[in-house]
Protein backbone atom coordinates (compact mmCIF):
# COMPACT_ATOMS: atom_id res chain seq x y z
CA UNK A 1 0.00 0.00 0.00
CA UNK A 2 1.09 3.60 -0.69
CA UNK A 3 0.68 4.72 2.96
CA UNK A 4 2.61 2.27 5.03
CA UNK A 5 5.80 2.93 6.73
CA UNK A 6 9.24 1.49 7.62
CA UNK A 7 10.61 2.20 10.58
CA UNK A 8 14.90 1.33 11.02
CA UNK A 9 16.08 1.63 14.48
CA UNK A 10 18.65 4.17 14.70
CA UNK A 11 20.85 2.34 17.22
CA UNK A 12 20.91 -1.04 15.11
CA UNK A 13 21.91 1.27 12.08
CA UNK A 14 24.80 2.57 13.94
CA UNK A 15 25.96 -0.88 14.93
CA UNK A 16 25.98 -2.16 11.44
CA UNK A 17 27.66 0.82 10.66
CA UNK A 18 30.84 0.10 13.22
CA UNK A 19 30.30 -3.59 12.49
CA UNK A 20 31.03 -3.65 9.03
CA UNK A 21 33.35 -0.08 9.63
CA UNK A 22 31.32 2.08 7.16
CA UNK A 23 32.99 5.62 6.56
CA UNK A 24 29.27 6.92 6.52
CA UNK A 25 27.15 9.23 9.04
CA UNK A 26 23.80 8.53 8.46
CA UNK A 27 22.43 11.74 9.86
CA UNK A 28 24.82 14.51 7.42
CA UNK A 29 24.36 11.86 4.39
CA UNK A 30 20.26 11.94 4.02
CA UNK A 31 18.43 14.85 2.33
CA UNK A 32 16.19 15.47 4.31
CA UNK A 33 12.62 16.20 2.18
CA UNK A 34 8.90 16.04 3.39
CA UNK A 35 8.83 12.29 2.17
CA UNK A 36 12.34 11.28 3.03
CA UNK A 37 11.69 9.77 6.95
CA UNK A 38 11.59 11.02 9.77
CA UNK A 39 13.18 10.14 13.44
CA UNK A 40 10.46 9.29 15.64
CA UNK A 41 10.81 7.15 18.56
CA UNK A 42 14.38 6.22 18.11
CA UNK A 43 13.66 5.35 14.49
CA UNK A 44 14.43 6.68 11.00
CA UNK A 45 10.70 6.39 9.67
CA UNK A 46 10.04 6.04 5.80
CA UNK A 47 6.86 7.08 4.31
CA UNK A 48 5.36 6.77 0.96
CA UNK A 49 3.22 9.77 -0.24
CA UNK A 50 -0.22 7.91 -1.11
CA UNK A 51 -0.14 9.15 -4.42
CA UNK A 52 2.89 8.15 -7.06
CA UNK A 53 5.25 6.09 -4.88
CA UNK A 54 4.63 3.88 -1.92
CA UNK A 55 7.44 3.28 1.35
CA UNK A 56 9.57 0.86 -0.68
CA UNK A 57 10.31 3.36 -3.50
CA UNK A 58 11.90 5.86 -0.94
CA UNK A 59 13.66 3.42 1.42
CA UNK A 60 15.29 1.39 -1.80
CA UNK A 61 16.33 5.14 -3.10
CA UNK A 62 17.58 6.30 0.43
CA UNK A 63 21.26 6.77 0.59
CA UNK A 64 20.78 4.40 3.41
CA UNK A 65 19.68 1.45 1.89
CA UNK A 66 22.31 2.27 -1.17
CA UNK A 67 25.33 2.06 1.49
CA UNK A 68 23.97 -0.78 3.32
CA UNK A 69 23.42 -2.98 0.33
CA UNK A 70 26.29 -1.45 -1.50
CA UNK A 71 28.30 -2.51 2.19
CA UNK A 72 27.11 -6.42 2.30
CA UNK A 73 27.42 -7.46 -1.86
CA UNK A 74 31.19 -6.33 -1.47
CA UNK A 75 31.33 -7.93 2.15
CA UNK A 76 29.73 -11.29 1.22
CA UNK A 77 31.14 -10.86 -2.33
CA UNK A 78 27.78 -11.59 -3.17
CA UNK A 79 27.07 -11.11 -7.08
CA UNK A 80 23.92 -9.89 -8.86
CA UNK A 81 23.84 -11.89 -12.51
CA UNK A 82 21.36 -13.94 -13.91
CA UNK A 83 21.75 -17.74 -13.77
CA UNK A 84 23.09 -17.72 -17.65
CA UNK A 85 25.87 -15.92 -16.27
CA UNK A 86 27.84 -18.92 -15.33
CA UNK A 87 26.10 -21.38 -16.84
CA UNK A 88 25.45 -20.22 -20.71
CA UNK A 89 24.41 -23.26 -21.76
CA UNK A 90 21.39 -22.77 -19.51
CA UNK A 91 17.78 -22.84 -20.99
CA UNK A 92 14.95 -22.30 -18.13
CA UNK A 93 12.03 -23.00 -20.80
CA UNK A 94 13.45 -26.37 -21.70
CA UNK A 95 15.02 -27.59 -18.58
CA UNK A 96 12.38 -26.55 -16.16
CA UNK A 97 9.35 -26.97 -18.02
CA UNK A 98 6.73 -27.89 -15.59
CA UNK A 99 5.15 -31.24 -15.45
CA UNK A 100 2.07 -31.62 -16.95
CA UNK A 101 1.26 -34.95 -17.87
CA UNK A 102 -1.25 -36.18 -14.90
CA UNK A 103 -0.64 -39.89 -15.24
CA UNK A 104 3.30 -39.08 -15.32
CA UNK A 105 2.39 -37.29 -12.10
CA UNK A 106 1.45 -40.60 -9.86
CA UNK A 107 4.92 -41.94 -11.11
CA UNK A 108 6.17 -39.38 -9.21
CA UNK A 109 3.98 -38.49 -6.26
CA UNK A 110 3.99 -40.77 -2.95
CA UNK A 111 0.34 -41.51 -1.49
CA UNK A 112 0.68 -39.06 1.15
CA UNK A 113 2.07 -36.16 -1.16
CA UNK A 114 -1.35 -36.90 -3.39
CA UNK A 115 -3.46 -36.51 -0.16
CA UNK A 116 -1.70 -33.56 1.33
CA UNK A 117 -2.32 -32.01 -2.78
CA UNK A 118 -5.64 -33.12 -2.46
CA UNK A 119 -6.48 -31.52 1.35
CA UNK A 120 -3.80 -28.27 1.81
CA UNK A 121 -5.71 -25.35 2.34
CA UNK A 122 -3.75 -23.43 -0.73
CA UNK A 123 -6.62 -21.34 -2.35
CA UNK A 124 -7.66 -18.68 -0.11
CA UNK A 125 -7.99 -21.08 2.81
CA UNK A 126 -9.71 -23.56 0.89
CA UNK A 127 -8.62 -27.04 -0.54
CA UNK A 128 -9.09 -28.36 -4.17
CA UNK A 129 -11.24 -31.07 -2.29
CA UNK A 130 -13.53 -28.44 -0.39
CA UNK A 131 -16.67 -30.14 -1.54
CA UNK A 132 -15.45 -33.54 -0.07
CA UNK A 133 -14.71 -34.44 3.81
CA UNK A 134 -10.43 -34.07 3.98
CA UNK A 135 -10.60 -36.99 6.34
CA UNK A 136 -12.65 -39.52 4.55
CA UNK A 137 -10.89 -38.60 1.23
CA UNK A 138 -7.16 -39.47 3.36
CA UNK A 139 -8.48 -42.23 4.76
CA UNK A 140 -9.77 -43.68 1.42
CA UNK A 141 -6.75 -43.27 -0.22
CA UNK A 142 -4.66 -44.70 2.52
CA UNK A 143 -6.17 -48.00 2.58
CA UNK A 144 -5.89 -48.37 -1.56
CA UNK A 145 -3.16 -50.46 -2.15
CA UNK A 146 -2.75 -49.06 -5.66
CA UNK A 147 -1.64 -46.05 -7.38
CA UNK A 148 -3.71 -46.70 -10.45
CA UNK A 149 -6.67 -46.99 -8.19
CA UNK A 150 -5.76 -43.72 -6.24
CA UNK A 151 -5.14 -41.90 -9.80
CA UNK A 152 -8.22 -43.25 -11.30
CA UNK A 153 -10.29 -42.11 -8.36
CA UNK A 154 -8.91 -38.90 -8.41
CA UNK A 155 -10.02 -38.73 -11.97
CA UNK A 156 -13.51 -40.36 -11.77
CA UNK A 157 -15.29 -39.09 -9.14
CA UNK A 158 -12.96 -35.74 -7.58
CA UNK A 159 -12.08 -34.30 -10.56
CA UNK A 160 -13.80 -34.47 -13.96
CA UNK A 161 -11.20 -32.62 -15.51
CA UNK A 162 -7.75 -33.07 -13.74
CA UNK A 163 -6.03 -29.56 -14.54
CA UNK A 164 -6.52 -28.19 -11.18
CA UNK A 165 -4.98 -31.44 -9.09
CA UNK A 166 -2.01 -31.06 -11.94
CA UNK A 167 -1.34 -27.21 -10.99
CA UNK A 168 -1.79 -27.34 -7.26
CA UNK A 169 0.64 -30.63 -7.27
CA UNK A 170 3.20 -29.08 -9.53
CA UNK A 171 3.51 -25.97 -7.11
CA UNK A 172 3.72 -27.77 -4.17
CA UNK A 173 6.43 -30.29 -4.72
CA UNK A 174 8.17 -28.36 -7.93
CA UNK A 175 7.39 -30.63 -10.74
Amino acid sequence: MLGDSISVNIERIHDIISFFDMDFNFEESEEIEDDDYRIEDGCFVYQGDQWDYDVEYYFKDSELYKKLTETLVSYLQYDFAPYRKYNPDFDYFQNNEPLKDYDKMFELLTKEQVIETLTAKCYKGHSISENNNPDLIKKFIESLNDMELVKNYIRTILFRDVDIFTRTAQRMFNL
